[in-house]
């Protein structure tokens, strides 16, 4: 009777240590949060209540914060992401600016989706991550993208960015500011950045907003950064108008100081009746862009507007040189093209 009862003791044991290990789940208007361990940093895991029974996967988005807070400052603004359909991963990092805690993150929800016990076990998109950040988090995205080359695009909030950090970067970048922020000057730390990173780059200065507005009032700033992560996460590029001159954000009276730069969508258009068999190595030319790595898609369209019925085909370059370059374009197709970063057009008319 010892002996039963010492086992019994010691499988109620054993169930009582793997229950207190399974992380407790929080459910509030859709989105799901649990929090974890994962390098001695507390995570914090929100995820849209859907998952569970969805059939997809969804991209990841990890939060850096802004000095002396953890994640919970941001719960708000956290939860408001996922409901543009990510999984959001904060930590308890207080002092974030160089970036390594961020990306701690982005290797622990990884590993979430390689562990068959977790809730986000096959459901994460790992080849589609943005590093967003707050105050020292927005210096902490700049730089964790610098470092990383999984992450895709940054989104800094109120960024207290280095210029000579910024100029490391390659990987697309939204940064936003506030006209009263007393604490993160726009001109001094958030416009300098912009001037100085080397890929694609979008800058705007919310009028009134102070350095936690993207707390305390998140709708304007999640209005735009769900288009970027949109255009940059899940391949929709035709949002990148709405970040032109004469775009959207140009043209909304609650942002001002707006510029951009670095990007462009090019069509190819082409006889009808294209077709895609014919073995001809075609080229795609790039002038005079600014130094760094760039992400392009590549679209077919025959000349009455239909799109070739096959997927969009995404490329990557590195400019070394501020010059005219020449870019393999693609095989099997018989369409041999140039165009003139200038003019915005094929060099044909």
């Amino acid at each position: 009777d010892t002996t039963i009862t010492t086992a019994a003791q010691t499988t109620q044991a054993e169930a009582t240590e793997k229950e207190e290990t399974q992380p407790a789940t929080q459910v509030t208007d859709g989105v799901v949060k649990y929090t974890s361990t994962y390098n001695s940093k507390e995570q914090a895991v929100f995820y849209p209540e859907e998952l569970t029974t969805s059939g997809k996967t969804y991209p990841i988005i990890a939060f850096a914060n802004g000095t002396m807070v953890s994640y919970t400052f941001y719960e708000t603004l956290l939860k408001e992401f996922v409901k543009c359909g990510y999984i959001v991963v904060g930590n308890s990092e207080t002092m974030a600016a160089d970036g390594t805690a961020q990306i701690s993150s982005i290797d622990f929800i990884i590993s979430e989706n390689n562990n068959p016990t977790s809730a986000l076990y096959g459901k994460v998109n790992t080849d589609k991550i943005a590093a967003v950040g707050h105050s020292q988090g927005g210096r902490s995205s700049v730089n964790a993208a610098a470092i990383d080359s999984r992450v895709d695009c940054v989104i800094s909030l109120a960024g207290s960015n280095y210029v000579e950090e910024a100029e490391k970067l390659s990987a697309p970048v939204l940064f936003f500011a506030g006209t009263k922020d007393m604490i993160v000057d726009a001109d001094k730390w958030v416009k300098t950045a912009y001037d100085a990173v080397k890929g694609p780059a979008v800058y705007a200065n919310y009028i009134g907003g102070i350095h936690t507005t993207c707390c305390s009032n998140p709708a304007p700033y999640i209005y735009y950064a769900s288009m970027w992560l949109e255009a940059y996460l899940n391949g929709n590029t035709n949002l990148l108008d709405n970040f032109r001159d004469g775009g959207e954000l140009s043209n909304d009276s609650a942002w001002s100081e707006f510029s951009y730069k670095g990007y462009e969508i090019y069509k190819v258009y082409c006889d009808a009746g294209i077709s895609a068999k014919v073995n001809v190595t075609n080229y795609w030319s790039v002038g005079k862009l600014p130094v760094g790595n760039y992400k392009y898609i590549l679209k077919a369209y025959t000349v009455d507007g239909l799109v070739e019925s096959r997927d969009d085909v995404e490329k990557e370059i590195d400019i070394i040189e501020s010059t005219y370059q020449k870019v393999p374009y693609i095989d099997n197709a018989n369409l041999i093209a140039y165009f003139d970063a200038n003019t915005k057009r094929n060099n044909d008319g």
